[in-house]
């Protein structure tokens, strides 16, 4: 039985850095929303691998998608 508050995210490490565990949620995000084909590979690459992108591609694609969500989602 798995403790209590463990989870089954993967660790996601860009620039050095440990990524929240919520961070593997962009990978289904993007896969979820209607992104170009590019965009949801790239989150699925990001949570697959290493960060190798810097910051700058980060926030892009996370705006793109940010965007698509806002622009896609339901009645309030």
């Amino acid at each position: 039985m798995a403790a209590k508050g463990q989870s089954n995210l993967k660790t996601i490490r860009f620039e050095e850095e440990l990524l929240p565990d919520w961070a593997q949620l962009l990978d289904l995000a993007g896969r979820l929303c209607p992104v170009p084909a590019e965009t949801r590979g790239w989150f699925s690459r990001l949570t697959n691998s290493s960060g190798v992108d810097d910051a700058r591609t980060v926030r892009a694609q996370c705006d793109l998608l940010q965007s698509s969500i806002l622009e896609h989602r339901g009645p309030s």
